[in-house]
């Protein structure tokens, strides 16, 4: 993910400044296949428009390709390879367009591929489910028989329509549900991606709220499990967790298909916020910790108060990562409670956010540092000088020279001395003083 902090004025309110979405993703080859036809994207882009207002976006797919001699595989990745394409256009709004083009793009280039050699490509095509999130707004392009779930409120909703022709008897009420799902055709696509030269694919659109989980997965995954098994086990609050058990689910039912899943949750959409909005920071996963810290910087004033919060936690672990959050946050308002990190009693969690606060390099960060100056340890006095050199400035200037006319310590007055001749200026004692 890049950095893209959103700086902001302590007197404005960011407007809708963005979605952030925790996600996981697993594939496997399943117990019975000698490859993985299935293939996956996760794409993610982040627009600053305003100085209060940015935008988020995600893409979400999986494919589940078929044919002969590693056709499907070939199929699954190349209709995969046209939606990142068609994403990486994109500059939000016309969603449903985006998809749709996306889809009608990947189909033609499957065919074509396919009617090169039909010996070698015989039969070649993929189902391919694709899921754009532009802020609040989520579009669905579906063909074929993956599915996309969601969890609101404590409900799970199956989104998405099977295209295989147990499921299309079953819309004109020529058999039953428990008859479907016993079906011969229950995995007969009579839509597919690649298929045909032109392919009709299903588009629609919802509204997300904080606290909507989803899942996306290929026919591998949802086949071996039963609608309670998904609902009971993506209610977890811990999303990587949650799709891991699944797979194991389904593994344990015998997998004779390949399996990809993706799991996502929305955190938060603009200034609203879902419960589990502060979970990221008490992730092992440090990736988890380092999407949500870069993330929340964007909207800095809702990811003020869950982090310090974090800094009234008794265990250190948790402290040190919310310093390092904190300490990421270009803002005013953040002043106070890195002021506060600065005076915790554990010299790991005073580390982390004067690292951050070096790292930042920007004016907001002076005010923390100037207090570490005062710091009783003498490690952090020096490193609160580096970082303030580092910055320049004529009042940095004349904090550096306060700093060392009161410092007793003298590899600490050495540190400043560098400190202000990176800031252009001579140092205004002897070494030996």
């Amino acid at each position: 993910m890049e950095k893209n902090t959103l700086v902001q004025s302590a007197d404005k309110t960011p407007n809708l400044v963005g979605v952030i979405v925790r996600w996981r993703v697993i594939t496997h080859q399943g117990l019975m296949r000698s490859q993985n036809e299935d293939a996956h994207c996760v794409a993610h882009t982040v627009e600053v428009k305003t100085e209060s207002e940015s935008a988020s976006r995600y893409l979400f797919a999986v494919a589940d390709g078929l044919g002969g001699h590693r056709g499907g595989a070939i199929a699954s990745r190349m209709a995969l390879k046209s939606v990142k394409e068609e994403f990486h256009k994109w500059h939000g709004g016309g969603a449903d367009r985006l998809v749709d083009r996306a889809l009608q793009q990947a189909n033609q280039n499957v065919f074509c591929v396919a009617q090169s050699d039909p010996e070698l490509f015989h039969k070649m095509q993929t189902t391919l489910t694709v899921v754009a999130l532009d802020n609040d707004s989520l579009t669905i392009g579906h063909v074929g028989d993956c599915r996309l779930y969601r969890l609101r409120e404590g409900r799970l909703e199956l989104l998405t329509r099977d295209h295989t022709m147990a499921n299309d008897m079953l819309q004109i009420h020529l058999i039953s549900i428990e008859q479907a799902s016993q079906h011969p055709g229950r995995h007969q696509l009579t839509r597919s991606v690649g298929g045909e030269p032109f392919m009709k694919a299903d588009i629609t659109r919802e509204r997300t709220q904080p606290g909507d989980t989803y899942l996306l997965c290929s026919d591998g995954l949802w086949s071996e499990l039963t609608p309670e098994d998904i609902q009971v086990t993506i209610r977890e609050n811990d999303v990587s967790s949650a799709c891991d058990k699944l797979v194991r689910l389904a593994l344990r039912g015998g997998a004779p298909d390949n399996i990809t899943a993706i799991m996502f949750r929305i955190e938060t959409i603009g200034t609203r916020a879902s419960r589990p909005l502060s979970g990221p920071l008490a992730d092992f996963d440090k990736s988890v910790r380092s999407r949500a810290a870069l993330a929340l910087a964007s909207i800095s004033k809702v990811a003020i108060e869950p982090f310090s919060a974090k800094m009234k936690e008794p265990k250190w672990e948790t402290r040190y990562r919310a310093a390092g959050a904190l300490g990421k946050i270009a803002d005013t308002n953040v002043v106070q409670p890195v002021v506060k990190a600065l005076r915790d009693n554990r010299d790991h969690v005073r580390y982390m956010i004067t690292k951050r606060l070096r790292q930042q390099g920007d004016s907001k960060a002076t005010e923390p540092l100037v207090i570490l100056l005062k710091d009783e340890n003498r490690y952090f006095r020096m490193m609160a000088a580096r970082g303030l050199g580092a910055m320049g400035g004529k009042n940095i200037s004349e904090e550096l020279k306060k700093a060392l006319a009161e410092e007793q310590d003298d590899k600490v007055k050495e540190v400043i001395r560098k400190a202000l001749k990176s800031c252009d200026l001579s140092p205004v004692a002897p070494l030996n003083d």
